[in-house]
């Protein structure tokens, strides 16, 4: 159910950390981890013959102007230290570095789209997708899924709602840059 709004914006505090370039090293392990995951999808794939791939779910923060602007208003941040592509751009390129043939589903563009003409995908003080949230993450879904496994034409299957056709930047951001760089510098473990 709905958080107080205290521990919502603690929950979304955390969630902006991973935009922040200056705490990469400090999530390191995590995007360690990711890069295992999309070995291991890659393995069973090969290994057992199963279509697979990633879907990256963006945190509202990262798609909602509002939100991002109330939050680092609330926490008193600099708005200007944060990248909110960061996060899933991070993860396509760690992802794709570890696995390149797992194809990726990034909604962040979809959701932003979304937020960006008005609607509302999550539930409020809440880090899930309402009604709407989870309709439009499944018409994406069946989307990537009839161009990448069915070779169906993208126009093809654009669907009812227009910001299922948001493609992510396609340009590495400095951020993303500076954080695969002190990744790949940093200790392993």
């Amino acid at each position: 159910g709905p958080m107080g709004e205290k521990d919502f914006f603690r929950t979304v505090r955390r969630h902006l950390m991973a935009g922040e370039p200056r705490q990469c090293a400090a999530l390191a392990r995590g995007w360690r981890a990711l890069a295992d995951l999309a070995r291991g999808v890659a393995l069973l794939e090969k290994t057992k013959g199963v279509k697979a791939a990633i879907m990256l779910s963006p945190a509202e923060v990262m798609v909602s102007e509002a939100l991002w602007r109330k939050t680092t208003a609330r926490e008193g941040l600099d708005p200007r230290d944060f990248d909110r592509n960061l996060p899933n751009s991070l993860a396509r390129r760690i992802i794709a570095e570890a696995a390149p043939e797992i194809p990726v589903l990034d909604l962040t563009p979809v959701f932003r789209c979304a937020a960006d003409r008005g609607d509302t995908d999550y539930y409020p003080r809440e880090t899930h997708w309402n009604v709407e949230g989870n309709r439009l993450a499944g018409e994406a879904l069946a989307r990537f899924a009839a161009i990448t496994w069915l070779g169906a034409d993208a126009t093809a299957v654009s669907g009812l709602d227009p910001c299922l056709t948001a493609t992510p930047a396609a340009s590495v951001s400095p951020a993303v840059a500076a954080c695969r760089n002190a990744l790949a510098a940093g200790p392993k473990p």
